[in-house]
């Protein structure tokens, strides 16, 4: 949570350095709730925590990783290829610019910036112009593409006296409970080695497992079938996949990432030993 994020970061960097951090995480939590503390809570329980600068670097990558993330929720893609750390702040700004826009005064003149733009990267730049003063740069150094529904929503947002019309946004009651099963999996299991470097590194594991698995699977020890098992359980647990089709989803990734019928059958023995069954 915060209050570890800011007790780490008073000890390991310059204020103005935790400021910042503290800043793209309140914006990020502003957004999609504890879900930012995720990946956070990992990186401050690892045993290397104490090696403050890959902590540091490994903290800026996480928070890098979920503002990708979310951007992307929003319609704005940016080019991974040219992406650092280093744009952390700015792409927080421009997040909360964009949530926040409705509540900004200038209305009418940001809506006219919309219907005078070409596409719609030019007019998301316009009103970073406005509204958050060299954050458009940084964009602009980092965009890959705009969705045209962002701009048809923040003109609408503008237009209504009392705007019905609502961004996409997370569900917080998922990620609500997103965190709360990551939080019992890391109690009851503690961390695994594949999994949590990938967290570590801010890698972005909430999609289908069937295609993250490919981060991890060239790593696994089938021969260790239950140090195996547990990781593609991990990985099934950070994903997004509903919490009734984890135990389904993890046989089926056995099934996926072993060649061998008799790995295939110790994992799934050792995966039902771990769940108990």
């Amino acid at each position: 949570m915060i209050t570890e994020l800011n007790d780490y970061l008073s000890v390991s960097v310059s204020p103005e350095q935790r400021a910042q951090l503290l800043e793209v995480a309140r914006v990020l939590e502003s957004v999609v709730g504890e879900n930012v503390y995720v990946a956070i809570d990992e990186i401050l329980e690892a045993p290397e925590k104490d090696d403050i600068h890959s902590t540091v670097d490994s903290l800026y990558e996480a928070l890098l990783g979920t503002m990708e993330t979310v951007l992307a929720k929003y319609g704005i893609f940016l080019d991974e290829d040219v992406l650092e750390t280093r744009h952390l702040f700015d792409l927080s700004r421009v997040l909360e610019a964009v949530t926040q826009l409705e509540l900004n005064e200038a209305k009418d003149y940001i809506g006219n910036l919309i219907d005078a733009a070409d596409d719609a990267q030019g007019a998301l730049l316009d009103i970073l112009d406005e509204v958050a003063p060299g954050t458009s740069m940084v964009l602009e150094e980092t965009i890959l593409r705009v969705d045209y529904n962002l701009i048809y929503k923040l003109r609408e947002l503008l237009r209504e006296p009392n705007p019905r019309v609502e961004l996409e946004a997370f569900d917080e009651d998922a990620s609500r409970h997103y965190v709360e099963r990551c939080q019992s999996f890391r109690k009851k299991f503690g961390r695994t080695p594949l999994v949590g470097a990938l967290l570590d590194h801010g890698a972005k594991l909430r999609y289908d497992p069937a295609v993250t698995v490919a981060l991890i699977s060239g790593d696994l020890e089938t021969e260790d079938a239950k140090g195996s098992a547990l990781e593609l359980y991990a990985l099934v647990t950070y994903s997004n996949v509903p919490s009734h089709e984890l135990v389904p989803t993890t046989k089926r990734l056995i099934e996926q990432v072993c060649v061998d019928p008799a790995h295939v059958m110790k994992l799934v023995d050792a995966f039902h030993e771990i769940m108990g069954a």
